[in-house]
């Protein structure tokens, strides 16, 4: 199983904050930065190229030799049929047909391993940029070329392959994926090849490949090329015609089955943003995850749309009370909100808030004004619930209060498959400086009845951490300052309780600007799944990581993970929420 992650921030407020926070995180403040936006988005991992159209022909710019190959896409028979039956064993096996497609099956950018498959990618609809000696840079560029022509987004396929040349680092991969346009469906290729770098190389785009929070999907070219015949380096496909004719029918069988497979391809005009995919499905959390813009629809309705909608949106950099106000009122006109909407002010914050009447149970959800990238923060959700529950018999959520005074985040507490939404309520401070706090931590929009947990401390964090979304979900809850261990908690059909032996730690105090995520990984690729944390910092505007310490089965593990950037960037790509955690 490869490491996944969830980055949640819990640094100090009192600090800038460079990093970010996801929708779960269990901050006061849920802000997020620009960079912070790029790590959900970066997932979607690109390929590019160079298309002109030029008197009925495409054109295939291969940049090492300058060589422009020239074929004809007038097509004289039928374009090549593509198999998109889904099986469990990806069909290799190119296509009889060389006839070009009319328009690209998918555009593809790479080095000298693609360069000696091109010809045969060309003739089967694929647009090739493919250069020899080509590294990190050279992809980038190439992928900023196709974007800035307006040749990637919704509904287009890219492949992508790199990593001959030289190491990754975990920045270089960063430096990759923040070129890619969000709603590109994307395939990214291993490289084989007899070289040291080239296993780490392929962990890193194993890890990144993975339909969990992105569009992006893996070519195992490294296993495929195993069996085959290739040049005696033992890296090129070039010296035999079926390597070659292997490496594009991978390619092509690949584009197929991830077609077959996705969802976004359906999604019909843009802007319409990746986490539309997410509401349809009634994924309030993915979605919440992927941008940050809250899940919008009740899931009693399947007719509400999110406020980005181009009917109903706002542009980036709008989002201001006033103008999340009116796109709220043009929204309600067509939805089950009440009208009109109610600007409000809050501990100093500008708040919108809505109404919805979700089968005639009213329930309130407030958008602030500000905004990270243009996107509203919310702070309240309207509730998503089984079909045939009893609406009236859910418990009411308390309003937190203020960014200062409260908190929300969502776990599946009693193992039904729906979330419960969980406020954390200041209710006392201590009259000293200590900073101590209690905190009531209420489950509410939910039919479950949860005795409220009170807990004391300074700086509450709450971690839902579930085992592949089967069961009920494990709290993480612990203080971030002057208290700095935590226990794990379960429901237990009246409360949520402490797990015995479940105690973790989060280190030493944080020093100068750094901030601090917990998540989980799978460090010795076992399947066993245990809790770690890292800091971060921002220097020069990149994000610099240094793993600190893991729980195992509670015992807190020094060692396991390599306290070095670019491990600690690896593995924060994934998320708790699917990955089986061990408790005992």
């Amino acid at each position: 199983m490869p490491d996944r992650w969830i980055d949640q921030h819990v640094g100090d407020e009192s600090r800038p904050r460079p990093g970010f926070e996801d929708a779960l995180a269990s901050d006061l403040h849920r802000e997020w930065t620009g960079a912070t936006r790029r790590a959900w988005l970066r997932m979607g991992l690109a390929a590019a190229a160079v298309i002109a159209l030029i008197a009925g022909s495409v054109v295939w710019f291969g940049r090492s030799d300058d060589r422009v190959i020239t074929v004809d896409s007038t097509p004289t028979t039928a374009p090549a049929v593509i198999d998109t039956t889904v099986d469990s064993v990806v069909d290799t096996a190119i296509p009889t047909s060389t006839t070009p497609a009319v328009a690209p099956v998918a555009y593809a950018v790479g080095d000298s391993v693609m360069l000696g498959a091109a010809d045969l990618l060309v003739a089967q609809g694929i647009v090739v940029d493919a250069q020899e000696n080509r590294g990190v840079e050279g992809t980038v560029d190439a992928i900023r070329a196709l974007a800035d022509a307006g040749s990637l987004g919704p509904g287009t396929a890219l492949v992508v392959q790199v990593g001959l040349q030289s190491a990754f680092s975990g920045a270089d991969l960063e430096f990759i994926l923040a070129s890619v346009p969000g709603e590109t469906l994307v395939l990214f290729m291993t490289v084989h090849a007899p070289v040291d770098w080239a296993a780490a190389n392929n962990e890193l785009i194993r890890d990144v490949a993975t339909p969990l929070l992105s569009t992006a999907r893996l070519i195992d070219w490294d296993t495929a090329a195993v069996d085959e015949e290739l040049c005696p380096d033992g890296i090129h496909v070039s010296c035999d015609p079926r390597a070659g004719e292997r490496y594009v029918g991978l390619v092509m069988s690949s584009i197929a089955k991830a077609k077959a497979e996705s969802t976004l391809l359906e999604i019909p005009a843009e802007p319409v943003k990746r986490y539309v995919v997410r509401l349809a499905e009634g994924d309030y959390l993915g979605a919440a995850q992927l941008l940050g813009e809250g899940g919008l629809e009740p899931a009693a309705r399947a007719d509400l749309r999110p406020l980005f909608d181009p009917e109903f949106g706002l542009l980036p950099g709008q989002v201001t009370t006033e103008a999340l106000a009116a796109a709220l009122e043009r929204w309600c006109a067509q939805a089950l909100c009440v009208s009109p909407v109610d600007l409000q002010v809050v501990d100093g914050f500008n708040r919108a808030a809505v109404t919805f009447d979700v089968g005639g149970v009213r329930r309130t959800s407030t958008f602030v004004g500000s905004s990270f990238e243009g996107q509203p923060m919310v702070e309240g959700l309207p509730l998503q619930l089984p079909a045939g529950a009893d609406l009236a018999a859910t418990v009411e959520c308390p309003i937190s209060g203020g960014f200062e005074r409260g908190q929300q985040t969502w776990a599946d507490l009693d193992g039904d498959g729906w979330w419960e939404l969980l406020v954390a309520q200041m209710i006392a401070s201590a009259d000293d400086e200590s900073g101590v706090v209690t905190y009531r931590v209420t489950a509410c929009g939910t039919t479950t009845r949860v005795e409220p947990l009170e807990i004391t401390g300074d700086g509450l964090a709450i971690y839902p951490l579930n085992p592949m979304r089967s069961g009920p979900d494990t709290l993480l809850i612990g203080f971030l300052e002057g208290y700095p261990n935590g226990t794990m908690y379960q429901f237990d059909g009246a409360r949520i309780a402490p797990l015995a032996n479940t105690r973790w730690d989060l280190g030493p105090p944080l020093v100068g600007f750094e901030q601090m995520s917990v998540g989980c990984a799978d460090l010795a690729g076992d399947g066993n799944v245990v809790i770690v944390n890292y800091t971060f910092t921002e220097t020069d505007g990149q994000l610099r990581y240094t793993a600190r310490s893991a729980i195992v089965d509670g015992a807190t593990a020094e060692g396991q993970l390599a306290s070095d950037s670019d491990e600690a960037a690896r593995i924060r790509l994934g998320s708790c929420h699917d990955l089986p955690v061990r408790t005992d």
